[in-house]
């Protein structure tokens, strides 16, 4: 950043390799805002688990000297007018039957909201409305879901862009710092309110005016069109407009679930801060078939090692293992029954024999060792500590 900075401060109205960046077209100034806006997203991604560290990247980010991105125009993304292209959502649902439908949450907020970005995002069903899909439904009852039965809504594809980070996005991140009273340059409620506008200006989806002043719509329950069973009642009654008088967690809910709506169709992102902050409030799937690897309500919390991992970095999946399942690093038995879960559940579709049975000591051996090292080493700490 401090070079670019340098190089736009020696260089004014230059542009840095034009004719091959179809992104910003070579302008520094809008990679340097990109950069600055990445690093306050990366320090927002650590705030649970280091504060003060997330507090100063955060504050860093904001004040420096070309700022953050603050307007639609720089949005970070492969620029059509630059590159022709097909999003890969448009290749997933044009070429594979329709497979690619509005999930049931998405259904619940935009619906229950009357949003106006549901029709930018989404096709209307062909029997009407905008009706969604609960994650995890059995492939026995996927052919009442696709988009030629007319039951559901198809995404929206005709001038969807690859996006990695939108200036709505800084919004959010820095009506969340504000929040949590970190120096972002404003309050929370004026970058809460930046944000859903930049969004609405970012899809096309005209004044957010009346939107941000409604304080009454809740998202809506979710009802099946196919009547598969699938109806649940709302998992969230948060509002729209912003509410000085709410307690932090209320309007920290706010915040993301605007966030949630406006990152569309980013799913990793979106899945990455709900796993941070559990916002969000999102419908359960189905059918857990996990056998209790994975729960219902908190979801899918991490990927799967790798298998080579297990042969080739069985000492690096042991301390892995350790730190997910917490006591496992100092208690042995903790220890070793995290290693025989977990390579119990990650090798379980390879058979219970084969799978299950050859695999589930795989780590258990070095397990045991780092716990039981672990644990003297801090029972020494702890003893010496008690002596003064």
């Amino acid at each position: 950043i401090d070079v670019l900075n340098d190089f736009k401060n020696a260089n004014p109205g230059s542009a840095l390799l034009a004719d091959y960046d179809v992104v910003y077209g070579g302008d520094v100034t809008k990679w340097i805002k990109f950069a600055n806006s990445l690093r306050l997203r990366l320090a927002m991604r650590v705030v649970y688990a280091d504060p003060a560290l997330a507090k100063a990247q955060a504050e860093k980010s904001v004040s420096d000297v070309t700022g953050v991105m603050a307007d639609a125009s720089e949005v970070a993304r492969i620029n059509k007018s630059y590159e022709t292209y097909s999003h890969p959502v448009t290749i997933i649902n044009g070429y594979n039957g329709g497979e690619t439908q509005m999930g049931a949450s998405m259904d619940s907020y935009l619906n229950g909201y009357a949003d106006p970005r549901l029709p930018k995002y989404f096709k209307e069903a062909g029997k009407g409305g905008y009706h969604g899909v609960r994650n995890g439904i059995h492939s026995t009852t996927w052919d009442a879901y696709r988009n030629a039965t007319g039951n559901v809504s198809a995404p929206n594809t005709d001038n969807m862009e690859i996006v990695w980070m939108a200036a709505s996005e800084v919004a959010f991140l820095r009506a969340e710092g504000a929040l949590r009273g970190w120096n972002m340059g404003g309050d929370a409620q004026s970058f809460y309110e930046q944000g859903v506008r930049l969004s609405f200006e970012e899809t096309g989806a005209g004044s957010a005016d009346s939107y941000l002043a409604n304080s009454t719509a809740t998202p809506a329950a979710f009802v099946d069109a196919t009547n598969n069973g699938g109806n649940a009642a709302a998992k969230s009654s948060i509002t729209i407009a912003w509410d000085a008088a709410a307690d932090t967690e209320t309007n920290l809910e706010r915040i993301i679930t605007q966030k949630w709506i406006a990152m569309y169709p980013n799913g990793c992102e979106a899945w990455a801060e709900y796993r941070r902050t559990g916002y969000p409030a999102l419908f359960p799937v189905m059918n857990n078939d996990s056998e209790g690897a994975v729960g219902s309500d908190l979801q899918i919390r991490r990927v799967p090692y790798p298998h080579d991992e297990y042969s080739t970095n069985a000492s690096g999946v042991a301390s892995g293992v350790a730190k997910l399942g917490g006591a496992g690093a100092l208690v042995p038995i903790t220890g070793f029954a995290n290693s025989i879960a977990a390579s119990a559940v990650e090798f379980k579709t390879e058979g219970f024999i084969l799978g299950v049975g050859a695999k589930m000591f795989t780590i258990a051996g070095p397990v045991i060792v780092y716990g039981t090292v672990a644990s003297v080493v801090y029972g020494v700490v702890y003893w010496v500590t008690t002596l003064f």
